[in-house]
């Protein structure tokens, strides 16, 4: 089991449709809080949703797949600038991100 010392200090939330968005694009995000987060703490509450972060855009089939209810984390400035959602089933999923740094 890892041991973070990182602080929570922002959080987002927001439907994903049919548009790739990225992490900056949900509701009370920022492209200048993503620069200062180490790492997001990434929860979906309703629908699947799928997401990349290696610098290419999700689509409803391609990328990493994660299920309503489910929860991942993503480490690291550059993947988190990088991160994109985009919804994976017939209904947009409801994403909630906590961002954290040092």
């Amino acid at each position: 089991m890892a041991i973070y010392t990182t602080t929570a200090f922002a959080f987002g939330s927001d439907s994903v449709s049919t548009t790739v968005i990225a992490l900056a694009d949900l509701t009370g995000l920022s492209d200048e809080l993503v620069a200062q987060a180490d790492r997001a703490r990434i929860t979906v509450a309703t629908n699947p949703v799928r997401y990349r972060y290696d610098g290419d855009d999700p689509s409803a089939t391609t990328g990493h797949y994660l299920a309503a209810k489910e929860e991942t984390e993503i480490v690291g400035k550059q993947n988190l600038a990088n991160l994109r959602f985009i919804r994976a089933g017939g209904s947009d999923g409801v994403v909630s991100v906590t961002l954290e740094g040092d």
